[in-house]
């Protein structure tokens, strides 16, 4: 973030616009390559096993503080991204 900030603001600028634009298009791609990938693996024998909801939780709970420890050890600016981001997701 520190060289983002000695951007001059059309830099800044510039660089979030495409951010914005391609995101939504990386997470997409991913969300599909994944899929993709997923079903070759299982076409080719690999036993995929889906988590349970009682796992997902499980996970859920496993993860939560080491996301908030991160975030404190990223400083205030990372803290309030985890905050938005569990708003967000609803978590």
């Amino acid at each position: 973030q520190v060289a983002f900030a000695k951007l001059p603001p059309d830099m800044q600028a510039a660089l979030k616009s495409v951010v914005a634009e391609v995101t939504p298009w990386e997470t997409a791609t991913l969300y599909k390559e994944e899929d993709e990938m997923t079903a070759q693996l299982r076409k080719d024998g690999l036993i995929i096993t889906d988590p349970t909801p009682a796992d997902i939780q499980l996970g859920i709970r496993k993860m939560q503080g080491y996301w908030e420890q991160w975030a404190k050890a990223h400083g205030p600016e990372a803290v309030e991204a985890l905050a938005k981001v569990r708003t967000a997701i609803g978590h």
